[in-house]
Formats: structure tokens, C-alpha cells, sequence
């Protein structure tokens, strides 16, 4: 193995396993190595910790755990002065030029420097730097502040730069110091990072606009997706000042991911998230027991509205063939939708398993947090026609075809909507888009259903009055609601109690919603289901924001964790028997 190869097998032990127990003083000192200009870092700490963790984890799930330290030493053949309690780390540098690969330091923490480099015939380079043999190959090797510092034998300037850093990323990151001490290891983007990152996705991105552009009208919604996801990292851009990423083993072999993000002070993202207060009471009041794909809940600040209405008018503009208006309508379709929203404080979305024979979306089900319930229907109410008129006009439009009817179900007022999807895909060569559309929302129309739950729940179902009437029961019982049901109420318990958004995602249902999938778009006499999969707790997500920034954990169960080796062999001898 050469000596880049050693060094990115560095990286990888870091990268792949991201594990071990971190104390503050340790991982703070590791933080401090990490140069201000650097594109960002990969944190491990305690190595020993680190490698019990790996094997214990390996145990539990049925698979054979390597050890990433055993095989460290044996690589390098280090047998002293390794100190394999210390935290490691390897540092991302700017490359030597504009499209070159980052260039990587390894930091390495050693009980005695001289007894270490020792082992590796270490020959002088400069008073700080020397050349030593690891693997046969010849690599350069500093200390610094206890710690090793290893880069490629050309990379000499990188080394240079980490070994004579007077200034660290980790007063940049300051509010993250608890979240490192609390997460078994870190990954840390920089702004120099994250300014290379989005420069790079943006090229990118115009790339991809520009191949599928050439494609014509048919391509024109894949086109106006590329331009929202540019404005999109635009704004993120501009926003986010570093981002960090955690990984916490849990002993019963759950796991543990976080991600935050730090915003740019008085930056868009900081603005849109100000004064984000968390919806009070069952946030998953509204979306009923049943068989579910995921669902999501939490506050939508009037900001992040209004920037994510600008976003969905830019896709409509530059697609005027699919949704049939010119740019006047489309702004004045943007007012009527801003208007319809206001007083919405919230609002909860699930996308459950639709019965046999139904669309796919039939077991989409919602609720929003409004005032009052009854204004926010009646302004529903009449800014749906007002988009109907506008739209009037058009050759070819959805809009247009919008009826309101008002209904009452089970005692609750709201009204009945009714669209027709079949416009959309009707240019040619759209003929698999369309079929596609009927399978999703049913044939020609789609249905949805709002009611007002009480004088503060508004409740909204696609396509099936049954799901509407389960939302109506969600709100008024919480037995009925999904936050009782057994796995999300484990999963819950696991979360913080003190975010603003949660998300939970089942893999049973996830995996009966692709086989459902397969069913509906696959040619007749097509066979092709995947096993389901074992009956677990959902993925729980949470996010809170503040002044800094947001804060996002991602829990796994260990019973997911556990059944994913079981099933990927299901699934390889369902495979090696059709074959």
C-alpha cells in the first residue's frame, strides 16, 4: 500500500466507523488541531473504546466486526507510543488547485513521539518535520501538542500549514462544544468547505439543466426542478456557516445521527427560522393509526413560507406548458396562495398504506394548526376559486378545473376539492408520465377533503373520505391518533422533548409501499416483491432551531439495525432464486 493509500485508510477507519466515547478535554484539544482555513474534519476518539464498541455492535447484528485498530497497528506496524485512549482525526486541506482533491493530514495521538516515529526510521526533513517508512513507502510526520501529524511525502506544505496554525476552527464552531462531548464522533464542514461543496454542486447542476433541456417540452418539469435546487443551495449557501454531522452506538445497538448547521448571523435561514415556537399538545394529532410510510410534524414560520411559495412560482415560470399560466398569473397565483396560508401556524402530513386497489396516495392524510378553523376554511374556500378564474383563461391548466363543494362529515364543516390531473401529462410523449399520475392519484381527478377538526385543527385527506373521517377521530381521541401506537410511542420516547419538528419513517411500511409501487407500475404478469420487512419501531427524526443555528438527530432503533443484515440476505436468496 503506497502512502496515499495509507493516509485514506486513515480517512476511512474515521469516515466508516465514526466511533468512540469523547471527552470534552479531548475532544476539544483534537478540535483545536483543526487549522481555521481548513475544509473540515473527521473526529474519533478513544481508539480502544472505539474498537470494543465496533465488536459489541458486530455481535448484535450478526456480522463479522474487523478490528479498525488491530488493523491500523498492523498496517503500520506501530506497536509503541501509541496512545489508544486519545482521540484521532484527519484533516481536510485545500487542494493545490482550483478542482484538485482536498489533501489530508492525519492526526494521531501518541503517549511518547520519539518512541513512536521511532519505528519508522525516521529521517530529518526539517526542525519540525521528518520522513519515515510505513508499509514499505515514505511519508512525512510532525508532532505537534501530543499529537502525530502524518501526510503524503509531496504534501509537505499542507503538513506545514496544520503544524503552524495558531488559529483553530473551534472557536468558529463554539456552540457545538456539548454536541461534541455528547456524540462518539463528529464530522465537521467548514464555510471554506461548504463554499466549495455548493460551488461544485452548482456546476453541477448546470450540467444536468443543460442534458435535460436538450430533451425538450417533455422535460420541462425535470428542468424547473434543477433551477429549484440551485435557488435552494443559494440560499443555504448564504445561510450556513459550517455543518457538523454525529454518530453516537448506543449499548442496546441503536443508532444515534445528528446533523446541525450553523447559521450566518442575519442571514436568510436565521431569518427564516426567528421566533420558530414549537406546536403545543399531540403534534401528530390529525394523522390516524394504520400502516404508515412516514410522517412529519412541526411549526411553518410566515418566512419560510413566503421563501418556499418564491421557489414553487420560479418552478411554475419556467414551465409554463405544464401548468398552463404566463408569469402575470403565476405571480398573482403566489399572492392567493400566501393569502390562503395566513394564520397557519403549523401543520402535520402522513402518508399511509393505501387499501388494496386504491390510488397510492389514497392514504395521505394532514392537519394544520391555524387561529381559527373556520376563517382559515372559509379563506381556503375562496382564494381555491380565485385560482380557478385565474386559470380560466389558460389553454391547458389544472387550475382551472378546481370545484368546491361544501360538505359536512361526522359533525365537522369543510369542503370537498376536486382537480384534473390528466393536463398535465397530456403533451406527447408523456403517455408513461400519465399512467403513472392515474396510478398516484386515481384516474382524471383528484379528491381532497378538508374539515375543520375543532376551532383550531384543520384536518385534510387525498382522494379517500374514510382517511378523511380516521384524521377527524385523530384529532378528537387521542386512542385513534398515531402517536399512540406502540413503535412510534417507543421511538418517540428516544427523541428530545424540546424540538420543533418530528419525523417518523417506518421500514415495513416504507417496503410495502415499494411493493405496492412495483404492483402498480410494473407490465402485467410482472412479478417482482421485495420481503417485507420485520415488524420494528419507526427511524424518529427531530430538529430544533435557535439563534445559532439547527440542530437535527436521526434515532434508528436497534431492532431496525438488527433485522437490516437478516433482510439483505432474504432479499440476496429471493434474487439467487429467480436466477
Amino acid at each position: 500500500m503506497n502512502a496515499r493509500g495509507v493516509v485514506w485508510f486513515c480517512a476511512a477507519v474515521c469516515g466508516l466507523v465514526l466511533l468512540g466515547a469523547m471527552p470534552c478535554l479531548a475532544a476539544q484539544s483534537v478540535l483545536e488541531m483543526v487549522p481555521d482555513d481548513a475544509l473540515g474534519a473527521v473526529i474519533i476518539n478513544q481508539m480502544a473504546q472505539t474498537d470494543a464498541k465496533i465488536q459489541k455492535l458486530g455481535q448484535q447484528i450478526q456480522l463479522p466486526a474487523p478490528s479498525p485498530l488491530m488493523m491500523l497497528k498492523a498496517m503500520a506496524k506501530a506497536e509503541k507510543g501509541l496512545d489508544e485512549k486519545g482521540s484521532a482525526a484527519v484533516i481536510a486541506m485545500p487542494a493545490k488547485e482550483d478542482g484538485g482533491k482536498p489533501i489530508p493530514v492525519v492526526v494521531l495521538p501518541v503517549s511518547d513521539y520519539k518512541v513512536f516515529i521511532g519505528q519508522f526510521e525516521p529521517e530529518k526533513v526539517t526542525d519540525a518535520i521528518s520522513k519515515v517508512t510505513i508499509s514499505s513507502r515514505r511519508t512525512l510526520v510532525a508532532n505537534k501538542d501530543g499529537y502525530a501529524l502524518f501526510a503524503q511525502a509531496d504534501d509537505q506544505e499542507a503538513l506545514q500549514a496544520v503544524l503552524e496554525s495558531a488559529k483553530s476552527v473551534a472557536a468558529e464552531v463554539a456552540p457545538w462544544k456539548q454536541w461534541a462531548t455528547d456524540n462518539d464522533a463528529v464530522v465537521i464542514v467548514t464555510r471554506h468547505g461548504l463554499k466549495l461543496f455548493f460551488a461544485r454542486a452548482d456546476k453541477e447542476l448546470e450540467k444536468a439543466k443543460e442534458a435535460m433541456a436538450s430533451m425538450g417540452d417533455q422535460a420541462a418539469p425535470a428542468t424547473a426542478a434543477f433551477d429549484m435546487y440551485r435557488e435552494m443551495f443559494g440560499v443555504a449557501e448564504k445561510g450556513i456557516t459550517a455543518v457538523g454531522v454525529g454518530l453516537v452506538i448506543e449499548e442496546d445497538g441503536a443508532l444515534r445521527l445528528s446533523a446541525n448547521g450553523l447559521f450566518v448571523p442575519d442571514g436568510d435561514l436565521a431569518k427564516w427560522f426567528e421566533g420558530v415556537k414549537p406546536l403545543e399538545g399531540n403534534v401528530l394529532a390529525g394523522l390516524p393509526k394504520g400502516p404508515f410510510v412516514g410522517a412529519v410534524a412541526g411549526p411553518l414560520p410566515s418566512a419560510m413560507m413566503e421563501s418556499l411559495m418564491r421557489i414553487s412560482v420560479d418552478m411554475m415560470k419556467a414551465a409554463p406548458n405544464i401548468y398552463g399560466l404566463n408569469e402575470e398569473q403565476t405571480e398573482k397565483l403566489a399572492k392567493i396562495s400566501t393569502e390562503t396560508m395566513k394564520g397557519v401556524q403549523g401543520m402535520s402530513m402522513m402518508l399511509g398504506i393505501a387499501k388494496p386497489g386504491e390510488p397510492l396516495y389514497a392514504g395521505m392524510a394532514g392537519a394544520m394548526w391555524t387561529e381559527d378553523s373556520e376563517a382559515f376554511l372559509n379563506r381556503y374556500a375562496e382564494q381555491t376559486k380565485a385560482s380557478a378564474e385565474l386559470a380560466a383563461g389558460a389553454e391547458k391548466s389544472p387550475l382551472k378545473s378546481i370545484k368546491v363543494e361544501p360538505i359536512e362529515i361526522d359533525g365537522a364543516k369543510g369542503f370537498k376539492i376536486k382537480m384534473d390531473m390528466s393536463s398535465m401529462f397530456s403533451m406527447p410523449g408523456m403517455e408513461k408520465q400519465a399512467k403513472m399520475l392515474e396510478k398516484m392519484y386515481g384516474k382524471g381527478e383528484m379528491t381532497a377533503y378538508v374539515l375543520a377538526a375543532d376551532k383550531h385543527v384543520v384536518v385534510f385527506s387525498y382522494l379517500s373520505e374514510d382517511v378523511a373521517k380516521k384524521a377527524l377521530a385523530a384529532v378528537k381521541n387521542a386512542d385513534a391518533s398515531l402517536a399512540t401506537e406502540a413503535g412510534v410511542a417507543a421511538t418517540a420516547a428516544k427523541l428530545p422533548t424540546d424540538a420543533d419538528w418530528y419525523a417518523y419513517l417506518s421500514p415495513t411500511g416504507t417496503l410495502e409501499f415499494v411493493n405496492n409501487t412495483l404492483a402498480s407500475v410494473l407490465p402485467a404478469g410482472t412479478e417482482i416483491k421485495l420481503p417485507p420487512f420485520p415488524e420494528t419501531p419507526p427511524l424518529g427524526f427531530s430538529a430544533k432551531v435557535d439563534a445559532a443555528g439547527v440542530w437535527k438527530q436521526i434515532y434508528i432503533p436497534a431492532d431496525v439495525v438488527k433485522s437490516i443484515a437478516p433482510y439483505a440476505m432474504q432479499v440476496r436468496a429471493m434474487n439467487a432464486k429467480q436466477q
